[in-house]
């Protein structure tokens, strides 16, 4: 909780302000959580302050949102994906992906990569890790040399960007995550297809429209 206070602190994430009259200000919370490596053993003890966002009015603060993000840096959002950062490193394109606190780089050139970290650990406390081999349930084996993914590791993705931003591809990936157990080539020209279709369809998303009914949960 001491790590956590003091990230927030160093990274500005709030300033102390007079309180308006007759507005009563979120509560807050600790959120904890245990940090395994691919292997089940514990990585970490975590733990995030978090506003409760549930008390929010709809007319007043409803659109407000109350979460640190990756400000102060040379990286933006891409297209409309919080979770996706993008930046010029050497004139080539390097991403970020970010969830909660881990985050992975990834570029073309591991010397892109290396310039990279440093602009990191200068602007937040974080730690680096090495190569990644594990992210948000997935382990992480790749084959460089031939340049191949595991179709396990491919389906975990697409799993999260149906749940996330991409619900028109969930029922092709369902039916794909059914043959984990044994999959076949047929699975992986399978799979490969869905990521061609995300390709080519790479700025739909989804649009939430306008709406006259009160929101209450």
């Amino acid at each position: 909780m001491d790590e956590e206070t003091h990230s927030l602190l160093e990274n500005g994430t709030w300033k102390i302000v007079e309180n308006p009259e007759r507005v009563k200000p979120f509560s807050m919370k600790w959120v904890y959580k245990i940090k395994r490596d691919a292997h089940g053993n514990v990585e970490e003890y975590k733990s995030r302050l978090m506003a409760k966002g549930y008390q929010q009015k709809q007319g007043i603060d409803f659109d407000e949102v109350y979460a640190p993000e990756l400000g102060n840096s040379d990286f933006v959002a891409f297209m409309a994906d919080e979770a996706l950062f993008t930046g010029i490193v050497a004139g080539k394109r390097v991403y970020l992906v970010v969830w909660v606190d881990d985050i992975l780089v990834a570029a073309r050139g591991a010397e892109r990569i290396a310039k990279v970290k440093p602009h990191l650990l200068e602007k937040f406390d974080v730690h680096d890790l090495g190569e990644a081999t594990y992210f948000l349930g997935m382990e992480l084996t790749r084959n460089r040399k031939a340049r191949t993914l595991k179709l396990t590791e491919c389906v975990g993705s697409l799993l999260y960007l149906s749940v996330c931003t991409r619900p028109d591809i969930a029922q092709a990936v369902g039916a794909l995550a059914r043959y984990m157990a044994g999959p076949t080539e047929a699975h992986w020209r399978a799979a490969l297809g869905v990521v061609r279709y995300l390709a080519g369809t790479a700025e739909d998303g989804v649009t939430f429209g306008k709406s006259d009914e009160t929101l209450v949960g």
